[in-house]
């Protein structure tokens, strides 16, 4: 029995930066849910945080 051939990789595809480049629409914001990932970063950023304190929410 001959083995099959490896398939081969595909070019990987360019995705678009997800960077916000202007203000988005009232009707496309979502209230974040308390105990998220989001949430747990959002809140010391509206406060405030620097760097320093955001890494220390997450340790």
């Amino acid at each position: 029995m001959a083995e099959a051939e490896m398939p081969k990789a595909r070019n990987p595809r360019e995705m678009p930066d997800r960077v916000v480049v202007g203000p988005g629409k009232p009707e496309y914001v979502e209230a974040t849910k308390a105990g998220s990932k989001r949430r747990l970063m959002a809140v010391p950023l509206v406060n405030g945080a620097g760097l320093e304190e955001l890494i220390g929410t997450f340790s």
